[in-house]
């Protein structure tokens, strides 16, 4: 288990061990994953959806779960969870105006490194709110922020997380 599923199942053994009843979005991926099998055992419950269009679903089923999420996310969202943590900035443009949330952490996953001449493709928006959060996995990525959208645009709180800090048992990994 590496990336972004090793992430996930570090908050969600962080959530278990302190009483917290942790739910896991999966956005735009119906498939079911090796991974799933990990959390269901955890007791955590797993949501695929898509946020935003039904545009070109064909599944009904598939369907009445993006309006039911849709809905949950843009209106109910405050009253049923008390923060919601987003991985990936990717992700988070995708859903950033959909969910208004007063508790927004989002998790900074990749380097500049990664992206066409090392600039990342985020909207200077993502980083304006100082209600959200914004955990980066290691201090270079706060200072590519910083040098990118400039000190005095970055109006959300930015901190650093180290990971990899819960053994995992690997016999999971089938």
């Amino acid at each position: 288990m590496a990336g972004a599923e090793r992430l996930i199942f570090e908050l969600v053994s962080f959530a278990r061990a302190n009483h917290i009843e942790p739910v896991i979005f999966i956005l735009n991926n119906y498939a079911i994953e090796y991974y799933d099998v990990i959390f269901r055992d955890m007791n955590v419950k797993v949501i695929r959806s898509r946020i935003g269009s039904i545009k070109g679903l064909r599944n009904p089923a598939n369907m009445i779960r993006t309006f039911y999420w849709n809905f949950i996310l843009k209106n109910r969202i405050n009253r049923l969870y008390a923060s919601v943590q987003v991985i990936g900035l990717y992700n988070v443009q995708k859903i950033y105006k959909l969910i208004i949330h007063g508790d927004r952490v989002f998790w900074h996953v990749t380097n500049s490194a990664q992206y066409l001449d090392s600039i990342y493709p985020f909207p200077d928006a993502l980083f304006a709110n100082p209600c959200d959060t914004i955990i980066c996995i290691n201090p270079y990525q706060v200072d590519e922020i910083y040098s990118q959208y400039g000190l005095e645009n970055i109006r959300a709180k930015l901190k650093v997380f180290k990971l990899f800090t819960v053994n995992y048992d690997t016999a999971h990994s089938s």
